[in-house]
């Protein structure tokens, strides 16, 4: 992309939106087993998206990667903290 430039930032709340959007689009939809059998994703996924965004908010450690000139998400990486300190720990979150 020319006359772009990017920023790589910690991923906060204002990000989850669009990061959202691109799970559904780019990787839910796209993902080889949903392309063979082609399910109905309509709205499915959604505790998923949101037990896996509210995580990579609480923990910290996920990042999104900004075009500083349309000032768009173009990318993201979500990380997930197994421990803390050495502890390990559960957060009482489930989702089905």
């Amino acid at each position: 992309m020319s006359g772009s430039d990017f920023t790589i930032c910690l991923m906060t709340v204002k990000h989850v939106n669009d990061v959202r959007q691109w799970l559904m689009n780019s990787f839910l939809i796209d993902e080889p087993l949903n392309q063979r059998l082609q399910f109905d994703l309509s709205g499915k996924p959604q505790d998923f998206m949101d037990y896996t965004t509210q995580q990579a908010v609480r923990g910290r450690c996920s990042f999104v990667t900004i075009d500083s000139v349309t000032n768009k998400t173009v990318d993201f990486i979500l990380n997930e903290l197994q421990s803390r300190n050495g502890v390990d720990g559960d957060t009482g979150d489930e989702f089905e």
